[in-house]
């Protein structure tokens, strides 16, 4: 509980601190009655930029964190001593920030559950994530650090610095380690995507405060929308927080040709775009159906277009004083997001090549209705053939750049998912189609509800009741992947020459965290964690020590025939053995870890 608080009250200072001055600056006058929402997500996404550009241009992360924080501060006294301005209204608050605790609270309870921070969840994705957020606290974005538990960035994730400096930000202000930090920060930023549900239905879908909340609090208990966050799919989780900010911002940016918003929404974008690639066509494409659509409408009025001239975009080239360095401090990250959206792309669009090296860590596709927020899978369609209707009579209510921007959104990537499910190993980009359609589809159901009288309200109660249970085993069985015991490899690491070798006689799933716990030593097995896109240690039967775990214990029904003598160090999951030095062979362990060819 108490690394817990540290965490979630560092990130929310970090991002009011950072976002405050910029929100109050570019934010739209008719969305100021929730400013300081607005403010923490903005702070999350200039955080993530800044620390990132600081990091390329070679200056120490714990310097980047203060000049950061300074800036921050330093705006944010600027604005609020300009003529006029009045403090951020408070009263509107209260409720989304009482529905966005709550879900704080679920996302975090498989982490109270297990009595000590850890990492919960499942999903490998965590060790690089874990892994990235220490080594950028150290080094340069392009550096390859032996000593670091892990060596590099990872190399297919070239885009994601933003989303792992934040990381590491908040465990540096919180004083804990990142693997600590990880389930508070994920938790952190699936509250602040659930105040973005809250706006986006109060601002784009003309939600009353009660529909707006409704929408907010049946999305956020979405068993899917728990499962990036509680496994944890941390990038994912930037994406789908980027995504629902980004398309109120999308459309205040064209109706109003506001400058302000049209800065944000290209903050959002490119934060989300870095964060997850794959999740940039779905805000894209809204953009594009907006834009068209009114200009449609004011060229057939005869009003003005509105639109800048290129040379006003940039102030008649000053601008490029700060947007070429800028450009150049992101090239490399921007560079990696566009190859990765590319091959995505090229792959989607051949149906010939196969889907299989973008499996992931799934193994079949996921129950439909877990995306819909359905407690069980009976007539699951027939209810979401209803939120499809319901859906389709708020959009007639709306304006039509924004009726027919969602509706391309909803029709391109249901449509995409139904694709998926056809297609072998297809289900990683279902999943990921689903996980970002699916709370929008849901959204417009639930606004549609609010206006439908007592009926609507009994209807949203049976919503609200089965997005509960559908998320309650989705909690309720998430546990954790970074026990006592691995913990404890990093004292028995302290006890060993720094130069000592230890080779792994361990099953596959433990290879990973027991090299981050081991990175002071030179590590190898007999049997690396080959086939993946994560990292493993190099090949060599010799070594100085011996590591064992259950399994092994079981194969070799015993002590491994390569130990002299009983195990120098024993806990509840590993035993550690000096080697036979006559152990034939040279030996090949490295600090380095190694990525497949297949990894790069």
């Amino acid at each position: 509980m108490q690394a817990a608080l540290r965490a979630v009250l560092a990130a929310l200072l970090l991002f009011a601190v950072c976002g405050f001055g910029i929100t109050r600056l570019l934010l739209p006058a008719h969305a100021r009655p929730y400013e300081l929402l607005w403010a923490l997500a903005t702070g999350a996404c200039t955080a993530a930029i800044a620390l990132t550009v600081l990091g390329f241009a070679y200056v120490p992360f714990k310097l980047s964190l203060a000049i950061t924080i300074a800036a921050g501060l330093t705006l944010a006294v600027v604005v609020l001593r300009r003529p006029g301005a009045a403090p951020p209204p408070l009263r509107p608050l209260a409720w989304p920030l009482y529905v966005a605790a709550l879900l704080l609270a679920v996302a975090l309870a498989p982490y109270f559950s297990v009595g000590f921070p850890t990492v919960t969840g499942t999903g490998s994705d965590a060790f690089h994530a874990v892994g990235a957020a220490e080594f950028l606290q150290h080094n340069h974005p392009t550096a390859v650090d032996a000593d670091a538990p892990l060596d590099e960035m990872p190399p297919k994730w070239g885009s994601k610095q933003p989303v792992y400096y934040t990381l590491g930000a908040v465990a540096t202000l919180s004083g804990l380690e990142p693997y600590e930090t990880l389930a508070p920060a994920a938790a952190v930023m699936f509250a602040l995507a659930s105040l973005g549900m809250f706006l986006l239905a109060r601002s784009l879908l003309g939600a009353d405060r009660r529909g707006a909340l409704l929408a907010m609090a049946i999305t956020g208990l979405n068993a899917m929308a728990l499962e990036t966050v509680l496994h944890p799919y941390f990038n994912q989780t930037w994406g789908y927080f980027a995504f629902l900010f980004s398309l109120p911002l999308a459309w205040w940016a064209v109706r109003d040709r506001d400058r302000g918003a049209g800065v944000l929404l290209a903050l959002f974008m490119l934060v989300g775009g870095l964060a997850y690639p794959l999740a940039l066509p779905i805000p894209g494409l809204a953009l594009i159906v907006f834009f068209a659509l009114d200009l449609r409408e004011r060229r057939q009025r005869g009003d003005p277009t509105g639109l800048p001239s290129a040379a006003g975009l940039w102030r008649g080239g000053r601008g490029l004083v700060w947007m070429l360095p800028l450009a150049a401090a992101l090239a490399i990250p921007v560079a990696a997001g566009l190859d990765k959206a590319w091959d995505a792309t090229r792959l989607l669009l051949d149906p010939n090549e196969s889907l299989r090296g973008w499996a992931g860590d799934l193994l079949a596709f996921i129950p439909a209705h877990e995306f819909f927020g359905l407690a069980t899978g009976t007539l699951w369609w027939l209810v979401v053939a209803v939120m499809a209707g319901l859906a389709v009579w708020l959009l007639t209510q709306l304006p039509a750049p924004v009726r027919w921007g969602i509706a391309a959104v909803l029709v391109a990537f249901l449509g995409a998912a139904l694709v998926f499910r056809q297609r072998d190993y297809g289900w990683y980009f279902e999943f990921k189609t689903l996980a970002f359609a699916a709370p929008l589809l849901i959204a417009c159901a639930v606004v549609a509800l609010s206006r439908a009288g007592r009926v609507g309200v009994v209807l949203l109660i049976a919503l609200l009741v089965s997005a509960e249970l559908s998320a309650r085993p989705q909690v309720r069985e998430t546990g954790w992947q970074l026990r006592h015991a691995q913990l404890e490899l990093r004292e028995w690491s302290r006890d060993l020459p720094a130069d000592a070798s230890i080779r792994f006689d361990l099953w596959r799933g433990n290879h990973l965290w027991s090299s981050y716990m081991l990175a002071r030593q030179p590590l190898c097995s007999q049997a690396p964690l080959l086939g993946t896109d994560y990292p493993h240690v190099e090949v060599s039967r010799k070594a100085d020590y011996i590591l064992l775990d259950a399994r092994g214990r079981s194969f070799y029904g015993g002590d491994p025939p390569d130990a002299i003598g009983a195990p120098l160090r024993t806990n509840e999951d590993f035993w550690l053995y000096r080697m036979k030095p006559d152990v034939p062979g040279p030996e090949n362990c490295s600090r380095r870890l190694v990525y497949d060819a297949h990894a790069r």
